[in-house]
């Protein structure tokens, strides 16, 4: 397997990292699973996707962590539209792999996944990192739902011009590796299908108008949580932000400045690094 190295090119990681990582299939509840399994440690790590929700898009966090963990990456099923069977899924490939508990990074629109997993499936969470991740909010709702409508209507090329500027227009402050980035994107959003789109649109409608979270929810979980936050994150409020710290009031904190939602590709050292040093705190 690929093995991390600081100074790579991005463009070479990646190339490493296809030729030597596979995607595994599992079949459960209706849903075709696809996920990456690997690694030379003892000790689970769950890596959740994007939005995107492909596994791949993990590689640079994959190729540093698999010195020291068994890595799961697993790719979300177009055919799936709520949060539970999502969840269950998850959990059925840990049951399937022999792996009683894990450790779980769920970033952006995974951090929605990540926080029922650990309130669904408790015993099967050791550590929990809530990376650029937010809260239910019912206001969002009737959005998402106006969102769903107007793609069920485009046909998938007219789906990819918004996305593609939208993409663009993200990356602007990004001030390294733009370009890997931009191409590499650019080849995800024309490999996904309208099911995919419609999927994801999906979920977020599933979290924000059946889910509310409590405090005490989590009281029995003898696990720990970091919530990774950028302080000028476009993507989550500063008001969600702080709701997410109020709901989980004994997680450590570690907050970015100035790299919106992209820590993980601006600042991708000490992102990994912050990581990293929670992971192995005892």
């Amino acid at each position: 397997m690929g093995k991390y190295q600081e100074a790579d090119d991005p463009d070479e990681q990646l190339r490493r990292f296809r030729a030597t990582h596979l995607y595994k299939q599992y079949n459960v509840a209706g849903a075709h699973w696809e996920y990456i399994l690997c690694g030379y440690g003892q000790e689970p790590l769950l890596l959740l996707p994007g939005v995107h929700g492909l596994g791949e898009v993990a590689f640079q966090l994959i190729l540093r962590f698999e010195q020291g963990y068994r890595i799961i990456a697993p790719s979300y099923p177009s055919d799936v539209a709520t949060i539970a069977r999502l969840v269950d899924g998850l959990a059925s490939i840990l049951t399937v792999e022999n792996l009683s508990q894990v450790n779980v990074v769920g970033g952006s629109f995974s951090g929605m996944i990540a926080q029922q997993l650990v309130r669904r499936h408790p015993n099967r969470v050791k550590k929990l990192v809530l990376d650029h991740a937010g809260v239910p909010r019912r206001d969002r709702t009737k959005k998402y739902r106006f969102y769903g409508k107007i793609l069920s209507f485009l046909p998938l090329a007219l789906i990819h011009i918004p996305l593609k500027l939208g993409k663009s227009i993200s990356l602007l402050g990004m001030p390294n590796r733009r370009a890997f980035w931009n191409t590499y994107f650019d080849e995800i959003i024309a490999a996904l299908r309208k099911e995919d789109y419609l999927s994801r649109i999906q979920i977020c409608i599933d979290f924000d108008q059946n889910y509310t979270f409590a405090r005490d929810d989590l009281l029995s979980w003898s696990g720990s949580m970091l919530i990774i936050e950028a302080d000028n994150d476009a993507y989550v409020s500063l008001k969600e932000r702080e709701a997410l710290k109020v709901l989980y009031p004994k997680a450590q904190v570690h907050t970015f400045h100035g790299t919106s939602h992209f820590a993980w590709a601006t600042e991708l050292e000490v992102f990994l690094h912050v990581i990293e040093h929670f992971l192995q705190e005892r």
